[in-house]
């Protein structure tokens, strides 16, 4: 498998917002080792699996200690992305 697309989800309260954002901190700590971790929206973040699992295997434990919902779906080769440009 090429990527990870980890998504994390929580109950939409205080405490669930203030949850997901110190789930964002730590994504900080990763980008420090050097690991690419790429935040698409919210709770969502692309994972490339190149270097192996140490990046999945360590939000996913994150998102569990802050009892944090977790998806995962995996590709077997890059993410085609379909995008638009729109002015708001």
């Amino acid at each position: 498998m090429k990527y990870a697309l980890l998504i994390v989800e929580t109950e939409p309260s205080d405490d669930g917002a203030l949850a997901l954002r110190n789930f964002a901190h730590s994504i900080a700590a990763l980008k420090m080792q050097s690991l690419e971790v790429e935040r698409l929206n919210g709770g969502c973040y692309l994972i490339p699996l190149v270097h192996g699992l140490h990046a999945l295997t360590h939000l996913s434990h994150e998102a569990q200690t802050r009892q944090l919902r977790t998806r995962t779906l995996f590709f077997e080769s890059d993410p085609a992305w379909v995008t638009s440009n729109f002015k708001v």
